[in-house]
């Protein structure tokens, strides 16, 4: 038996056009129940399937014109003859089931195509035509798979309910939003998902499958909602994007020259961050809230980024996190800041040359005899002996270089090494955890061939120790690790309104003896033994000593009220 259906039409069929140009409300003239037959059927509903095929037009030029809403179930275009058109004047068209276009036909049609089916299995075939209008599906319970590309100008793409899989095929539109009032999935597969404004995701009701998919924004001042989802790459092309939600990547990639906003408090999760700018076109990553932080997660590993400028960012999961010349805005915590880095392709940045595996760093300082001469006796006196500087040598290689190149890198290496001035920082890739201070000491012999040069770069250890490369940080009461093997000092703020606060570390207990208002600061810096509240010296209210931290765990108790923190960086012989 037929039904009502949202045309008003009582009857199931299929509809077959007809008489070649035409609109599709004139029934009269192009709508027939078979192929190539008389016309004057019932204009077609959502359970009636719309054929364009081989009887459907007679020469070229002729156009089918939507010129109110419309209905059908499937629409199939295929086998229509002499390059139709699709147009429009006004309305759109709510497809029920699958929808076929073909490459043979011209596509001018600049209405919304809405699709309402509520059964899985349904296809959709561009035929490789570019859309003007927004897609949106609708259908609860149903489900889409596309067949070809989809380029949707400057409109947008909605998933209301049902499956979508996009099924390793392109997709381009302005924006792509999956929301809405009932269970959805969304499968990307292999797609490449470009977007010129915002993609927006809600996890409500949503199961999500990145599969191998690319994400592109591409335009400026938009923003990328994800939704708490896990992606695998983001491609972020625009400048002034902002980021919402914490989210996962398997690639996160930013652009040269581009700024990006975080927004404060979430947190990304990423397997790789990828990007780096350039002298003068640096990436700026920031919150949305000054003073305010985001922050990066990445398990393990190490993270080297190359001219950011970075504010409100801390960056945590076990990962090592370094920015080499770049600009450090205020707010972060976590980033390694370092002057050399032997990177993972044992490259020392930033001079840009290879590090050979006969490079050698002392296993110990040498130790050196502190003696001296007394009037009237004869010989030195032996008053024990004290470490020196633990040597490094870099042997390296610069190849592939032309003569005015090698010129270059010697002016290069000159002004980065020079001897003058306080120690740099040298961290290994393979160890980021420690920190060598040292200075150029010596000279530089290079060996030179045509195209390369070999040389050895020495160093001294300005410390007898290593130090950390991270400061570690424990707010409130808990357990803190110094990684090393050498104790080391810590420095605690204690952040009021507190009266008479009392901490632990270890076995020791430090009081300070007065009132810390809302707004005020004591600081014990342990290693400057100094005290100071809010810059003052406090030392006189002060009692317990300045006890270092011994290697492995220490257990610290805060003040009973405001806010303490233990600040230090392990320390390796």
């Amino acid at each position: 038996m037929g039904k009502i259906k949202k045309g008003g039409m009582i009857g199931m069929a299929n509809r077959y056009w007809v008489g070649g140009t035409g609109v599709w409300s004139d029934n009269t003239n192009h709508w027939s129940e078979t192929s190539g037959g008389s016309p004057g059927a019932s204009l077609p509903t959502s359970d009636d399937n719309m054929y364009s095929d081989a009887n459907s037009f007679t020469a070229t030029g002729q156009t089918v014109t939507v010129d109110q809403v419309g209905y059908c179930l499937n629409m199939d275009w295929t086998g229509a003859l002499y390059n139709p058109t699709f147009a429009r004047t006004a309305g759109m068209i709510n497809i029920f089931g699958s929808c076929t276009f073909i490459t043979a036909m011209n596509m001018t049609y600049d209405g919304a195509l809405s699709f309402y089916a509520t059964t899985t299995g349904q296809t959709i075939t561009t035929g490789g035509h570019t859309f003007y209008a927004t897609w949106s599906f609708n259908g609860v319970g149903g489900g889409w798979t596309l067949q070809d590309a989809v380029t949707i100008s400057a409109a947008n793409i909605y998933q209301y309910a049902g499956t979508l899989n996009t099924n390793g095929k392109a997709v381009t539109c302005r924006s792509f939003s999956t929301s809405g009032y009932a269970a959805r999935i969304l499968n990307l597969g292999a797609s490449v998902i470009t977007c010129s404004v915002l993609w927006t995701a809600s996890i409500a009701d949503l199961t999500f499958d990145a599969g191998t998919s690319l994400i592109m924004l591409t335009g400026d001042n938009h923003s990328f909602t994800g939704g708490g989802l896990t992606y695998n790459i983001v491609e972020l092309q625009g400048d002034f994007i902002t980021i919402a939600n914490s989210s996962t990547f398997n690639d996160l990639k930013l652009t040269a020259g581009k700024t990006y906003s975080f927004r404060d408090g979430t947190t990304q999760t990423i397997t790789t961050l990828s990007g780096d700018g350039t002298s003068g076109n640096l990436i700026t990553i920031q919150s949305t809230s000054a003073g305010s932080p985001f922050t990066l997660s990445k398990a393990s590993g190490t993270v080297q980024k190359h001219y950011y400028s970075i504010k409100d960012c801390t960056v945590t999961g076990g990962a090592g996190w370094a920015a080499f010349d770049s600009v450090d805005a205020g707010g972060n915590t976590g980033w390694l800041k370092t002057d050399y880095l032997v990177d993972e392709n044992n490259i020392l940045q930033p001079l840009n040359v290879k590090v050979m595996r006969d490079s050698s760093i002392d296993l110990m300082p040498e130790p050196k005899a502190d003696t001296d001469t007394i009037p009237g006796r004869h010989g030195e006196i032996y008053f024990g002996s004290k470490l020196g500087a633990r040597a490094i040598e870099l042997k390296v290689l610069a190849s592939d270089f032309t003569a005015e190149e090698r010129e270059d890198l010697k002016h290069t290496m000159a002004a980065y090494l020079s001897p003058i001035g306080d120690a740099k920082a040298l961290v290994f890739a393979d160890d980021l955890e420690k920190q060598y201070m040292v200075k150029y000491a010596g000279k530089i012999d290079p060996t030179q061939y045509p195209t390369w040069l070999q040389f050895v770069i020495p160093f001294k250890s300005a410390l007898s120790y290593i130090l950390g490369s991270f400061e570690e940080i424990q707010i409130g009461s808990g357990t803190i690790t110094n990684a090393g093997n050498e104790e080391t000092p810590l420095t605690i703020e204690i952040a009021g309104p507190v009266t008479n606060p009392s901490i632990t570390i270890g076995t020791y207990t430090l009081i300070y003896t007065g009132t810390i208002d809302s707004g005020s600061t004591l600081i014990i810096d342990v290693e400057a033994m100094t005290v100071k509240l809010d810059g003052v010296n406090a030392v006189p209210d002060y009692s317990g000593g300045f006890p270092w931290l011994s290697a492995g765990n220490t257990t610290v108790t805060a003040a009973s009220a405001g806010t303490t923190t233990f600040r230090y960086r392990g320390r390796w012989s």
